[in-house]
């Protein structure tokens, strides 16, 4: 056995190298609606402005109210959290499926 069987020459030869794209500019890589390349960096001190305006303490304590009086009106008419009398009416509500469905069984048979 020979180094060329082991491994022959053409396993040992490097692949030709990869063409690699021209780099590109920065305004080929930023482009869209809206997007302008001014050779200037950015200035970010600039506050943007407001989507909306914004409301004022009068506006503010009125809404407050509001909510408020709709979060207490709605919290009287609240169920009470009465865990027994819910347990026995999930089991009387099950007792009457089970009924029924075994009545739909026995028709069907």
């Amino acid at each position: 056995m020979s180094l060329e069987d082991a491994a022959p020459s053409a396993a040992l030869t490097t692949p030709a190298p990869m063409t690699q794209p021209a780099p590109r500019t920065a305004a080929e890589v930023v482009s869209g609606p809206g997007v302008r390349n001014t050779g200037a960096y950015p200035d970010l001190n600039i506050p943007p402005e407001s989507a909306a305006t914004p409301i004022d303490a009068t506006e503010k304590d009125a809404l407050t109210r509001d909510l408020s009086a709709a979060r207490d009106r709605l919290a009287g008419r609240a169920p009470t959290n009465n865990a027994e009398a819910e347990a026995i009416r999930l089991r009387r509500l099950a007792k009457t499926h089970a009924d029924r469905q075994l009545e739909e069984i026995e028709k069907s048979e």
